[in-house]
């Protein structure tokens, strides 16, 4: 895990164009079809909170599905287009959905996921005084307080067990 790419502030800020995402630009596509087509009429505003992106990403996904007729556009609403799926795009989106059928917010690459879900992880220092005092209201031994602190600071799971009312419930800050 030493060599893992840490997650940069760029990373965490929504995409402001289909590449950023990490996706294929075909399932943006598929998505915002699948959308447009279970909804009817929709703003680009509105679809792109479906999607859980900015809508200033989308204008270009919309004008080449409008480009390719799947889309077009029928108004405005405030300042943004208001639109709705043509008949080659319903049969598109019918076809692609017999291989999938998702159709919300634009997925996370897992590479990305992965690592902003490592980089939460909290920095702990956790000494044997720490420790102690973290359980001096417990009957602890001075072995399981050793025996603690390399669990709590581990990378696996920690179980604790005995019989009720002995304190295993406790957080692990103490």
């Amino acid at each position: 895990m030493s060599n893992e790419v840490p997650v940069s502030q760029a990373e965490l800020r929504p995409p402001g164009n289909p590449a950023a995402t990490g996706l294929p630009l075909t399932m943006i596509e598929d998505i915002l079809l699948r959308i447009v087509v279970a909804d009817g009429r929709q703003s680009v505003t509105k679809v792109a909170e479906r999607m859980h992106c900015v809508p200033g990403m989308l204008d270009g996904v919309v004008s080449a599905l409008r480009d390719r007729s799947l889309i077009e556009y029928q108004g405005m609403d405030g300042r943004t287009y208001l639109i709705a799926a043509t008949e080659a795009g319903r049969e598109q989106s019918r076809r692609r959905s017999e291989e999938c059928r998702y159709a919300g917010p634009l997925p996370v690459p897992l590479d990305l996921y992965s690592r902003v879900v490592r980089a939460q992880r909290p920095n702990l220092y956790l000494d044997r005084d720490t420790l102690t005092r973290a359980y001096s209201d417990l009957v602890v031994s001075a072995e399981l307080i050793d025996q603690l602190g390399p669990a709590i600071c581990g990378d696996g799971a920690m179980f604790l067990y005995g019989p009720p009312g002995t304190g295993r419930a406790r957080s692990r800050s103490g």
